[in-house]
């Protein structure tokens, strides 16, 4: 498995994105009323946040199943994750930057809204090519 994933460090930070996306599946979708109030999201926003979740499930269904049966030629998964986290960071920062929405408590939104999916589009930028002969 290591030697598909180009070594150690790839395969590192392969686990990193699956890790982190399976943190936010979970926060979303099991531990709604902890997000909520952690993101000063009103009760009415529960629905919207849970359904955001359940686009990460399939991502995190078919990262653990590459990581059981192999990368090889998997290249639009990993296109995939880089793009999905290159638009969350556009529209993150558009929106805790640029609007003028607030949480329910009227403070600013956190910086996390952009900040994560930064992290995200690096690693899945980094491993795009550190897996790049095996991927495509």
């Amino acid at each position: 498995m290591i030697e598909e994933f180009n070594g150690v460090i790839y395969l590192g930070l392969y686990l990193l994105i699956l890790i982190g996306t399976a943190y936010y599946t979970y926060s979303t979708i099991f531990q709604t009323e902890k997000f909520l109030e952690k993101y000063g999201i009103d009760q009415s926003g529960a629905f919207m946040v849970r359904f955001a979740g359940t686009f990460l499930i399939p991502v995190v269904l078919l990262m653990i199943y590459m990581l059981l049966r192999g990368i090889s030629g998997n290249w639009i998964i990993f296109v995939y994750g880089f793009l999905q986290a290159i638009t969350a960071t556009i529209v993150g920062y558009w929106t805790v930057e640029k609007s003028n929405y607030t949480t329910v408590s009227g403070k600013k939104l956190s910086s996390e809204g952009y900040l994560a999916p930064i992290g995200f589009t690096i690693t899945w930028g980094l491993v795009i090519y550190g897996t790049s002969a095996v991927i495509y």
